[in-house]
């Protein structure tokens, strides 16, 4: 099976033999590379850690320290050297600027990657890829996904990679496939059930991607079911990179080695979580949103944060339902934009069950409200942006030519948003907006219909919003767009027919075609 996917994949990589480009990467955290000695059943076991060796191109150590012989047959492309033992396969081309490089390792335990091996079951794999920094594995063009196949693939400023696992049907890894250098699509959503039209989609893919919110199974985030008390206990155990606790007696429906343990007993060694009345927790009942609402309001005051902030509560129709315990959170979450009102802020909703989805996007906010993110000095938005555009460029025919793009920093944060048009004729299309986090694209919503055109605030681009002007056959509608943690915001300004000239002002964003990237460089 594993060769069936192998034999799979070598069309693209030739397909895309002549875009292939890599560059190594030093701000993961990486395993030592060298020999270092395991203790394995009937006696020591000599592995050799290549994850380093491979980031720096070093091919040459590895062949040289597993005493690999030359092949001459070539697996994966047009390679300069391929040298091939004990079910272990590297290869190597160089193209002048940069070493191409693909791996295969099929039940070999004397080589690891990144402190991963051949013999671990996936959770171990898993535990060790997020503490090296990896994403969590995405949904493949090819749709070959589930319990026997995880791909982790990551595109950075300064690095690319393709990290193929193959597991047993114990979920044990069999084997390995890695590979440096570009094989077509990078893809927008990595989870089957969220798309870039929902609102949601910037929030879930964040919390995703930073292994807080793991999903209901393969590739599959459920933003429409609810959530258990427990699950939440988790996810904020996760944000704390799940610090270890002893068990101890907290709730009598709490009992040991269960998969929620640790972390609602460091909840509540914590004060985070207290239980109900009756001594007990609750795992399996379904949270609130007014629940929801406290244990946030209670984790950011054992962070420290100032949680003073207050917003007047009145003005929303079912007030009167917020419990007494969780009325000063819901104040304080309500003013920090942590948790928004439904039906265009006329409802609180307290007692409801929250969705997933509402989870996704409560977590996103905090986060981005309150973690200091590292800009990078100078972002590479070619490399990252640049196949969103190429593929919207090949993916309307004819009508290509008329998608195009804006790229502006809508809300001076240091990363700039590509607004990337994408249609079927000139005037039936939609701008979608991507940011950037941890060097990746991350969609955030959609803006825009027929004829539109981009520009600052009246101000020169002083505030933290763009204008976005629709206007077409004396119709003229004027919005003001504006990003709200990972959601893409809007507030119609006008909307009227005119018989004269259509809205400007001296700060137009510059358009570019898709087909010209030269607007990212």
């Amino acid at each position: 099976m594993m060769r069936k996917r192998l034999l799979a994949m070598l069309l693209v990589l030739v397909l895309s033999f002549c875009q292939a480009a890599v560059v190594f990467a030093s701000e993961v955290p990486q395993q030592k590379a060298g020999l270092e000695t395991e203790e394995e059943s009937g006696g020591e076991l000599s592995v050799l850690e290549i994850g380093d060796y491979l980031r720096q191109g070093q091919t040459e150590e590895i062949v040289e320290k597993l005493e690999m012989p030359i092949v001459s047959s070539t697996q994966f492309f047009y390679s300069s050297a391929a040298h091939a033992k004990d079910g272990l396969r590297v290869e190597w081309y160089d193209d002048g600027a940069a070493r191409q490089i693909s791996v295969l390792c099929e039940d070999n335990k004397t080589v690891s990657i990144d402190g991963i091996r051949c013999g671990m079951d996936k959770e171990q794999v898993r535990r060790i890829l997020k503490a090296a920094g990896y994403l969590p594995p995405q949904l493949t063009g090819g749709g070959e996904t589930g319990a026997s196949y995880e791909e982790y693939c990551d595109s950075r400023p300064d690095f690319f990679f393709v990290l193929d696992l193959y597991y047993d049907a114990d979920g044990i890894l069999e084997g390995f496939y890695w590979n440096n250098y570009s094989q077509g699509d990078i893809l927008r959503e990595p989870l089957s059930d969220v798309t870039r039209s929902d609102w949601f989609c910037g929030a879930v893919t964040y919390v995703y991607n930073n292994w807080l919110m793991t999903g209901l199974g393969d590739f599959v985030f459920g933003p429409g079911e609810p959530l258990a008390r427990a699950q939440f206990a988790v996810i904020i155990h996760r944000m704390e990179n799940s610090p270890q606790t002893e068990y101890f007696s907290a709730f009598p429906d709490v009992e040991d080695e269960q998969w929620y343990t640790e972390a609602i007993l460091w909840a509540n060694k914590n004060k985070i979580v207290t239980g109900y009345a009756n001594g007990r927790f609750g795992p399996a009942d379904l949270i609130t949103r007014e629940q929801m609402a406290v244990m946030m309001y209670r984790y950011a005051k054992t962070k420290g944060y100032d949680t003073q902030a207050r917003a007047e509560l009145s003005g929303y129709n079912d007030v009167s339902l917020v419990s007494a315990f969780a009325k000063e959170a819901m104040e304080w979450c309500v003013a920090e934009g942590i948790i928004s009102g439904k039906d265009y802020g006329t409802r609180l909703d307290p007692q409801a069950n929250a969705a997933r989805a509402e989870c996704a996007a409560i977590i996103a906010r905090f986060v981005k409200k309150y973690s200091e993110t590292e800009i990078p000095e100078k972002l590479d938005y070619e490399k990252i942006y640049g196949p969103l555009v190429d593929m919207c460029a090949n993916s309307y025919g004819e009508y290509a030519k008329y998608n195009t793009y804006f790229l502006y920093d809508i809300n001076h944060d240091g990363v700039k948003e590509l607004l990337l048009q994408e249609g079927t004729c000139e005037a039936d299309y939609l701008y979608y907006i991507y940011t950037i986090e941890k060097g990746r694209s991350i969609c955030l919503g959609y803006t825009g219909g027929g004829w539109t055109m981009f520009y600052k605030d009246e101000s020169g681009g002083k505030e933290d919003y763009i204008l976005r002007l629709s206007a077409h056959m004396g119709y003229e509608r004027i919005e003001k767009v504006w990003i709200d943690s990972f959601e893409v915001k809007y507030q119609v300004l006008s909307e009227s027919e005119t018989e004269g000239e259509y809205y400007s002002n001296p700060y137009p964003l510059e358009a570019h075609y898709v087909t010209d990237k030269t607007g990212l460089r």
